[in-house]
């Protein structure tokens, strides 16, 4: 299913991409909006079928691990960087605060892509002049990390709360994001989450307190040294 329905889709965003050459020649107004529309779509359903193979693999643990040892800081660190630009355009204040610790044993780019789907989803859901805030601690009677991101955005009903990580499912909070800025991905970000920390032994968890924000809470057990 994935060969048939990624070829033809990568031929549609390789000649969208072909027309939008002006040696190819020249396009009104309204075929460069077309256009831009077909290319949009398409590497949006590109991006679905690469989570939906994800999600299966990652279902199946039958998705390949490259282990290490990890520092949690470092990924924290960089992932707040890459997101600032997009947290300010949507004028959403990022900070983040971390402290020494441990390596965790994990896939870097795997946590890597946690963290990117936690804070980017904090920022979406989070309106303008709000703020969103990373802190990753280290919590020694535990054996664990903690990296919890919070935000003062539009928070979720506390009957869906249970949901969250489910696969497509979206809170009825969501339309009230709004903006160009606001939610618009393929629905399973967090449903990834949950998975990639499942196969590193951690947990994650979610509280919003009505009118407060959310907060999304992951913890990983830490090598002993």
């Amino acid at each position: 299913v994935s060969h048939e329905l990624r070829t033809p889709l990568t031929s549609v965003v390789s000649f969208a991409e072909m027309l939008k050459d002006p040696t190819i020649g020249s396009l009104t107004e309204d075929q460069a909006s077309y256009l831009e529309i077909i290319d949009r779509n398409s590497l949006r359903l590109l991006r679905l079928i690469e989570d939906l193979l994800l999600v299966a693999k990652l279902e199946s643990h039958t998705l390949p691990l490259s282990l290490g040892l990890v520092d949690l800081p470092d990924i924290v660190g960089q992932v707040v960087t890459e997101l600032t630009p997009r947290a300010r355009d949507r004028g959403v204040e990022l900070s983040v605060t971390t402290a020494s610790g441990p390596p965790v044993r994990g896939d870097w780019v795997r946590l890597q892509q946690v963290v990117s789907n936690l804070v980017g989803n904090a920022i979406s859901y989070t309106l303008p002049g709000g703020s969103v805030r990373v802190v990753a601690d280290v919590l020694p009677d535990t054996g664990h990390w903690s990296i919890a991101i919070s935000d003062n955005g539009v928070g979720i009903p506390e009957d869906e709360i249970a949901h969250v990580f489910d696969a497509f499912f979206r809170a009825t909070s969501a339309s009230d994001a709004g903006g160009s800025g606001g939610p618009g991905g393929t629905g399973l970000g967090l449903a990834i989450s949950r998975l990639i920390i499942d196969e590193h032994h951690g947990r994650i968890s979610v509280q919003s307190p009505p009118g407060v924000g959310t907060t999304v809470t992951v913890r990983l057990p830490y090598e002993d040294a």
